[in-house]
């Protein structure tokens, strides 16, 4: 019989981004805070709302990115010039910033309909990354290329919201990011190409090393990324086989460096941004395809990367087990942690650590 308990599910947002959430929590309400929330909520919401389903066409999804465009848009009209179009999340972003990152080109495009979004176009979040900047990177396509480690066996079952989302951008034409960077360029955004490049290797520290000059010689970063991602895709599942089971090696997960600026003609609508909790977790399922006896009690402890609403990339670290376990056993454990993790619906982009502990009795 396996009994599983999960444990000490904590967020990793940094000392100041806590103390900001407190000191904004305290103060009397900023102007335009309700509708600040609501802009950020109308974001947020996209992440699950353009997965993948049974809709071949994806026309609910595109359908769902439009009706918050007009939404948007609508708002806009009512409060023009507000300070909540362009107020920030507990990452240091602003609508624009994560409307940009997340590959939703309705929506930036409706929200540089905005004068005031127009004129902060070039605004910088905690880690100095820009819309501009974020547009470079088209994350839900190029986690290929950032987190190459993890295309393994063991982790395919972690990758089914990641690849949903990627159909989802990738069968739009023309491609979402190529939108959202002509709107940015059409509106003034300050391309900072060799910025963007600094920022990407310095946040996908674990990115082949072969990629690192393709990367400096690059006249379109975005284009070079989504290159060697698609490659690392189509080798993967061209003969799974031959992949790898299990990460060469686990270490933690860094916490993001934020370096907030201390003042900023922006930043008078802050948001405490999402709370940093998960949603639908359900208990990881044993399926002991090693074939493997063993009974006993393994402490894992699992911190994993959230981008959209939904884990990412995560690694393991066995705390104890008692008696020792084989790695077969272990890769099982690992898998259906990862499998679960998988099914997991967050909210935001944000690190958490979770503790999964295994009896396995006769």
């Amino acid at each position: 019989m396996l009994e599983i308990r999960k444990c000490n599910l904590r967020s990793f947002a940094l000392a100041l981004c806590c103390a900001l959430t407190a000191t904004l929590a305290k103060a009397d309400a900023p102007a335009g805070q309700e509708l600040g929330a609501l802009v950020f909520k109308l974001v947020a919401n996209l992440n699950e709302a353009t997965q993948a389903t049974a809709d071949g066409d994806l026309n609910q999804q595109r359908a769902a990115e439009q009706a918050v465009a007009n939404q948007l848009r609508q708002l806009i009209s009512q409060s023009p010039g507000d300070p909540a179009f362009r107020s920030r999340d507990h990452r240091w972003r602003t609508p624009l910033i994560n409307a940009a990152m997340r590959g939703y080109a309705d929506v930036v495009e409706a929200l540089l309909s905005d004068e005031g979004v127009r004129q902060s176009i070039n605004t910088q979040d905690g880690d100095g990354v820009s819309a501009w900047i974020a547009a470079q990177y088209a994350r839900p396509l190029t986690l290929a290329a950032c987190h190459p480690q993890d295309l393994t066996i063991e982790a395919i079952g972690l990758w089914g919201p990641y690849l949903q989302r990627l159909r989802y951008f990738a069968l739009q034409t023309p491609l979402p990011f190529d939108r959202i960077r002509s709107a940015l360029g059409a509106a003034g955004a300050k391309p900072e190409l060799d910025k963007a490049k600094q920022l990407w290797l310095k946040q996908c520290p674990e990115h082949a090393p072969e990629l690192e000059p393709l990367i400096e010689q690059s006249s379109d970063l975005m284009q070079t990324l989504l290159n060697d991602a698609n490659q690392r895709l189509q080798g993967f599942f061209a003969d799974p086989r031959k992949a790898p089971k299990s990460r060469q090696a686990s270490p933690g997960i860094d916490s993001p460096t934020n370096t907030f600026p201390a003042t900023d003609p922006v930043s008078d609508a802050q948001s405490s941004g999402a709370k940093h909790t998960c949603k639908n977790m359900p208990k990881p399922e044993w399926i002991n395809n090693a074939g493997i006896p063993w009974t006993g009690r393994a402490l894992f402890s699992i911190d994993f990367e959230v981008q959209d609403g939904a884990p990412v990339v995560a690694r393991v670290t066995t705390l104890s087990a008692k008696p020792a376990l084989p790695d077969a056993i272990a890769i099982e454990f690992r898998a259906m942690t990862l499998r679960a993790l998988g099914a997991y619906r967050c909210t935001g982009d944000h690190l958490v650590r979770q503790e999964f502990e295994y009896r396995m009795t006769d």
